[in-house]
């Protein structure tokens, strides 16, 4: 379905598998190019949600302004509402982003790479709680 509603070769869709980084799901969306929507090019958004309610997460994932610092910097204005942002919409298409450490690696259809900070409040396993076991040798 195309941005007005109604159905069309334009409209945005994801065909490649979602992943987590960290407390984020991160999808990509393709939205092809209408000359040729059976093409593999185009352009596409890359999403990071809460895997548990499909919302914007409470803190930014992506470095938005590039300053390697996550803050209100990164963030945007919707009604006077500072927001987090959901999504990157890049202009050409792309695969399945790579992680390593605090930086996204995102194969384009150009075959460049595009490097992007993330906020590392959302990366990597952690532990939530422990217990100590006693082997008491019985």
């Amino acid at each position: 379905v195309a941005s007005d509603g109604t159905r069309s070769a334009l409209g945005e869709r994801m065909v490649t598998q979602n992943q987590f980084q960290g407390s984020a799901l991160i999808g990509n969306t393709r939205i092809p190019d209408a000359s040729d929507p059976c093409a593999p090019s185009g352009r596409g958004v890359i999403m990071s949600i809460d895997p548990f309610t499909g919302a914007r997460l409470v803190e930014t994932f992506f470095d938005i302004n590039g300053d390697s610092v996550f803050n209100a910097g990164d963030l945007i204005e919707i009604d006077g509402v500072p927001t987090v942002v959901s999504g990157l919409a890049l202009n050409t298409g792309f695969s399945n982003p790579s992680f390593l450490d605090k930086k996204m690696y995102i194969p384009t259809d150009d075959g460049s790479i595009s490097t992007l900070d993330i906020n590392p409040f959302s990366t990597g396993a952690s532990r939530t709680s422990w217990r100590e076991l006693i082997n008491t040798g019985n």
